[in-house]
């Protein structure tokens, strides 16, 4: 059975009683997972509880699949329902466990699965819309003008800022693009940005999102993810003087990144790339051929590389007295010569 998103509230505020399983799916994964995260924390007594709440990548048990079904038909330590999450699903990791919704009990297990976009021919998606009502689907769709602006304006008040300017939203709806994940990741920036205030002005929105805290910065981004040696670390002084610490750059550096990596996501499920571009928020002309560029520059090897290397680079500035200004000049000096290595 297919429900909608206040049918999903509804059955949010019920603890899903006498279902089995969801299935969460959509092009969205952060929108995606922020429902999934929603049920646990409503449904289970005590979210943290590790004898009754599993939660799972398909990485985990893909090779071993028993664990799933341990996990479901064993007693509850505490006598409690079970919350079992299971990330990423595919159809072909279904057809593994299929049995296993034969052996649930909705009165001890909840099952949540979460998965990317489904096709209407998708086995996944069309077992769980045509069998019994004890299995529910709830497809995530990409945000829409009036949702993007109900998100926004919750999310920066559960942060404390409950006032945006009316340019100020216009802006931020016009810039942060569908994708759940990457708009959470930017309102996060603008949080820390006005600690302390509880309005967002135009100004404040144009500073933190166009402009990644700054022109300077995202010049500096662009250069080290177009292979421009020379001139990110020409930038990377002049950054640091305008106020920018070496952690945020490497924070920074991360979310564009993950960008280009939805952006790529979009281009292979058959989007061109000029609206894969927009979905993303990027509609800025100038902008435009640069980013376009990277992505023919970087493919998702080669991303996914980068992103290790500044996970890993995260870590050791946050170490006590590391030379974290030394560390990540390195760091832009190993990614603006990788940008440009050929790796299939």
């Amino acid at each position: 059975m297919q429900i909608k998103q206040q049918d999903f509230t509804k059955l949010l505020s019920t603890g899903f009683n006498n279902i089995k399983s969801i299935l969460i799916y959509g092009k969205d994964r952060g929108k995606v997972l922020e429902f999934v995260k929603q049920i646990p924390n409503k449904v289970a007594e005590d979210p943290t509880d590790v004898f009754s709440v599993f939660n799972y990548n398909i990485s985990d048990i893909e090779d071993d699949v028993s664990k799933l079904f341990n996990d479901i038909t064993s007693v509850s330590f505490n006598q409690t329902r079970k919350i079992i999450t299971v990330k990423d699903i595919t159809d072909s990791f279904f057809n593994k466990i299929i049995e296993v919704f034969n052996i649930i009990n909705p009165s001890d297990c909840l099952l949540i699965l979460s998965s990317g976009d489904l096709g209407t021919t998708s086995p996944l998606r069309k077992f769980f819309e045509t069998k019994t009502d004890d299995l529910i689907s709830f497809p995530c769709y990409e945000d829409e003008d009036k949702t993007l602006q109900q998100f926004i304006t919750d999310y920066l008040k559960e942060n404390g800022i409950s006032k945006i300017d009316t340019d100020a939203i216009k802006f931020l709806i016009n810039n942060l693009g569908s994708n759940r994940e990457l708009t959470k990741n930017e309102l996060d920036k603008l949080s820390l940005y006005l600690y302390g205030q509880d309005t967002v002005k135009y100004d404040n929105a144009v500073k933190m999102i166009a402009d990644s805290s700054s022109i300077q910065t995202q010049d500096l981004t662009f250069a080290v993810f177009s292979g421009e040696t020379e001139k990110a670390l020409n930038l990377y002084p002049k950054v640091l003087d305008l106020g920018e610490t070496p952690t945020i750059l490497v924070h920074v550096f991360e979310i564009h990144i993950r960008k280009l990596l939805s952006i790529h996501e979009a281009i292979l499920k058959g989007m061109s790339t000029t609206d894969a571009l927009k979905i993303n928020g990027i509609r800025f002309f100038k902008i435009i051929p640069t980013v376009t560029y990277q992505i023919k520059l970087w493919n998702v090897k080669k991303l996914l590389t980068a992103l290790e290397i500044l996970i890993e680079m995260d870590m050791k500035c946050k170490i006590k007295d590391a030379p974290t200004e030394i560390l990540v000049s390195d760091c832009i000096l190993k990614l603006s010569r990788f940008a440009k290595k050929e790796i299939i």
